[in-house]
């Protein structure tokens, strides 16, 4: 049998003749493709397919190899308060390929995941194993470089999001890949998946995109960083990463996710060993009939151990509430409204982690106080999640403590289009 690496090789060479007819064969009928590649791969035993929004899949009796992409590119201006300058710019903002399948049997999986747009970047290196499983349940391993069960929003893919960017609270509190052993599993099977998913994980780093560490960071002593969670799906999940946002399916069924996650950390910031634990508690709601709301809470607590402990405590959340028509021949439409603050008591050991455009200037220095960000959205989906466009108008108060900041009130206007191949 041709070698995976070999067959994804050949095949990125020379799609355009493999792909001239797909008409025969294991990909399309009983006779043969006449085209080169699709000949070969069929004469291997290896059956061809593409999904549009889903990538193309070469799958054998033991492996498969997915190779799927997403494009996101946006455009946004931002009206910043006092004497900081606005902001008028087009952006790459995702360009990403990945390739995931499994090898051998479909209880051994693989995932990889590349950023190309501005600097390249590794986002995801992993691979599974699900080593017991019986009709209900199951239990599984993954290891690398990945989402380590953060927050809901940020396990969500950015492709699958009903606004073009998470909230402050989840940019801030969640969304930063780590490296690490995550033990997982599933209890309670139904058609959508397990009602149940559990985890826990041991990870070098900090999952708080807002603590500025990377996720490829070596750990730098004898502690690692923990977490675990909880969550519970009445129609069930295949798991968080899995999940999207929004009732575009107007499936008729009332469809409540309930979940929570709690983790400890033992970094180092600065030189300076920090000790903080993290809760997050989060609900989604998908009513069956276009309608569709979730939330979010986060509570961190930081201990900086210098020669007088240095204690901070701060706080995240967000909800959100939109509406989508029916599916039908023609653009699905969307409508939305989101509410999000994000609140340090002490001075701060995290960074805001705002995913609005254009407005890292007017957050520098802020380092005490409360950030606010109402948001209101547009979509049009014209096949769903996989091909869309979006317009985002939101407002961001900062309202800083003396002498931790500047107080300010921003505008920022994102347009930004999706398409997943």
């Amino acid at each position: 049998m041709m070698n995976p690496i070999g067959l994804g090789l050949a095949v990125a060479a020379t799609a355009t003749l493999g792909f001239a007819s797909t008409n025969g064969g294991p990909n399309g009928g009983p006779e043969k493709a006449n085209a080169p590649v699709l000949d070969t791969l069929w004469q291997d035993g290896i059956k061809v397919s593409y999904k549009p929004g889903g990538g193309v899949t070469f799958a054998a009796n033991d492996f498969s190899m997915r190779l799927s992409g997403r494009i996101q590119a946006r455009w946004h201006f931002t009206a910043l308060d006092g004497a900081l300058p606005d902001t008028n710019s087009f952006q790459a903002r995702r360009a990403r390929t990945k390739i995931d399948g499994f090898v051998w049997s479909e209880d051994i999986t693989y995932m990889m995941q590349m950023e190309h747009a501005g600097m390249p970047d590794i986002l995801d290196v992993l691979v599974g194993w699900r080593f017991w499983k019986n009709d209900d349940a199951f239990v599984a391993l993954s290891l690398g470089l990945q989402k380590f069960r953060a927050g809901l929003q940020s396990d969500i893919s950015s492709g699958s999001l009903e606004f073009a960017e998470r909230s402050v609270a989840s940019a801030t509190f969640a969304n930063n890949r780590a490296t690490g052993a995550l033990l997982y599993g599933g209890l309670g099977k139904v058609e959508g998946g397990h009602s149940f998913m559990w985890h826990v994980g041991a990870m070098n780093n900090d999952t708080a995109a807002g603590s500025g560490q990377a996720a490829w960071a070596a750990n730098e002593h004898n502690e690692l960083n923990f977490s675990l969670g909880l969550l519970w799906a009445m129609e069930g999940t295949k798991g968080p990463t899995s999940m999207t946002e929004g009732d575009l399916a107007h499936s008729g069924k009332f469809e409540p996710v309930i979940g929570g996650n709690f983790a400890i950390f033992n970094d180092s910031i600065g030189g300076v060993d920090n000790e903080a634990t993290s809760i997050n508690v989060y609900a989604q709601i998908k009513t069956g009939s276009g309608i569709a709301a979730q939330g979010e809470v986060f509570i961190r607590s930081d201990e900086l151990q210098t020669g007088a402990p240095a204690e901070a405590d701060s706080m995240g959340w967000y909800l959100q509430g939109t509406y989508t028509t029916a599916p039908g021949e023609g653009t699905q439409w969307g409508f939305g409204a989101r509410v999000a603050m994000v609140t340090f008591d002490d001075p701060a050991v995290l960074g805001v982690g705002s995913s609005l455009p254009g407005v890292g200037a007017a957050l520098a220095g802020f380092s005490q106080g409360e950030v606010m960000e109402i948001s209101g959205v547009i979509n049009a989906y014209y096949h769903e999640h996989k091909l869309k466009s979006q317009l985002v108008v939101s407002h961001q108060s900062i309202d800083a403590d003396a002498g931790f900041g500047t107080d300010s009130d921003n505008i920022a206007i994102d347009v930004m289009a999706t398409l997943h191949f």
